[in-house]
């Protein structure tokens, strides 16, 4: 009896001492939907593989630099309402600052 090359083995983890079985077992198997070698083999992963040590790190911080403290955040004050002088003046100023703003464009 002579097998091929491409023969394929996946480790039945559900059996004792984890046998290896031929693909067409699996196939046959009640458990392939659940099965994690199964499931692996029908649809395979990525060829890139990230692990977490590969990943580049902050370099760290000497201890002579003084350490950045951060501080809260306030709030905004709260604004008062605007009466309907103050609005029109503020409009003015707007007003002047666009028509500016246009000259230098131009």
């Amino acid at each position: 009896m002579s097998s091929s090359k491409n023969e394929i083995y996946l480790i039945c983890v559900r059996r004792k001492g984890h046998p290896k079985k031929h693909i067409d077992v699996c196939h046959q198997c009640r458990w392939r939907s659940s099965c994690k070698p199964y499931q692996k083999y029908r649809q395979p992963g990525l060829p890139l593989e990230h692990s977490p040590e590969k990943r580049p790190t902050a370099p760290p911080v000497p201890s002579s630099q003084p350490k950045i403290k951060k501080t809260p955040v306030t709030p905004p004050p709260v604004a008062t309402p605007l009466t309907l002088d103050d609005a029109l003046d503020l409009l003015d100023v707007v007003k002047k600052e666009l028509k500016g703003i246009r000259d230098l464009c131009s």
